[in-house]
């Protein structure tokens, strides 16, 4: 019997299995989750895909499946993506800071050289500015 039959054999025997709780419910579903993987998708562990995995990718395949598992019957939610917690931020006046200089940045791209353009002399540079 190969690896492949014998992890096809424990997945089989754990889809009968019951949970009575939501506790037990998770930890059948990632024990399932990561037997399904090996079993039906043994490709995503070849030594060329773990190589050329990016962390996001790694997060997305393996880990967030898991997670959303152990913590979904909680009352924690999971965020996925570049987030900060308010906690963490500086301020609201910095948040604005922040915006004006994004949108400034952006009004300034590509405009160099064109003919008819009005300059703002309020945006022009000074060394006062350093």
């Amino acid at each position: 019997m190969n690896c492949s039959d014998s992890l096809r054999n424990k997945l089989d025997k754990f889809e009968k299995v019951n949970a009575g709780n939501n506790n037990e419910w998770a930890q059948k579903e990632i024990f399932r989750f990561i037997l399904n993987q090996h079993v039906r998708k043994s490709s995503l562990f070849s030594n060329a895909n773990i190589s050329s995995y990016s962390e996001e990718d790694l997060k997305l395949k393996f880990w967030v499946h898991i997670f959303e598992e152990i913590f979904g019957y909680s009352s924690i939610s999971l965020k996925w993506g570049d987030t900060v917690p308010s906690s963490l931020r500086k301020g609201q006046e910095y948040e604005d800071e922040e915006k004006e200089e994004g949108d400034k940045a952006k009004g300034d791209e590509g405009d160099e050289g064109d003919e008819g353009d009005e300059v703002d002399e309020s945006d022009e540079f000074d060394e006062e500015d350093l």
